[in-house]
């Protein structure tokens, strides 16, 4: 378990200095690993969400909504829905949505997180993104 935790964190601290490749391979490898731990918590979520915010910041869309989907199931079946994990996995699956054109998808989820909390470091990208979506939809009406 000590090792899938400094394999996260080293994850994390290159993701944070926009070392994405380096990142994405710890984090794959963590990921790899975590079938061998004895019960499921938030290190499995954590390592998912860093695994999905850095395949996303490297264009890789379908892996990264992937991986927050499996997220967002699991933080919530474990923690329930207005956990903090459950919210920013489904601020990362809608965002994701939102930048692969699923507009009503996104908005959805970025709704039930903006009426939740607004204690996510990410509620700014939340709104930008609920904004834009809303601006899409008048600009397509009739």
């Amino acid at each position: 378990r000590m090792m899938l935790e400094v394999m996260n964190a080293l994850g994390w601290t290159y993701m944070r200095r926009a070392k994405l490749a380096e990142a994405e391979f710890v984090l794959t490898n963590a990921y790899e690993k975590l079938p061998q731990l004895e019960s499921v918590d938030n290190l499995k979520l954590q390592v998912m969400g860093n695994l999905a915010i850095v395949r996303f910041r490297m264009g890789k869309l379908e892996e990264s909504t992937m991986l927050d989907e499996q997220s967002l199931k699991l933080s919530t079946s474990l923690f329930g829905p207005e956990h903090i994990e459950t919210l920013s996995a489904k601020t990362r699956l809608g965002l994701a949505y939102w930048q692969q054109g699923r507009n009503d998808e996104a908005e959805s989820l970025l709704q039930e997180v903006s009426a939740t909390s607004t204690q996510l470091p990410e509620v700014t990208s939340v709104l930008e993104a609920l904004s834009a979506i809303k601006g899409d939809a008048k600009d397509s009406g009739p």
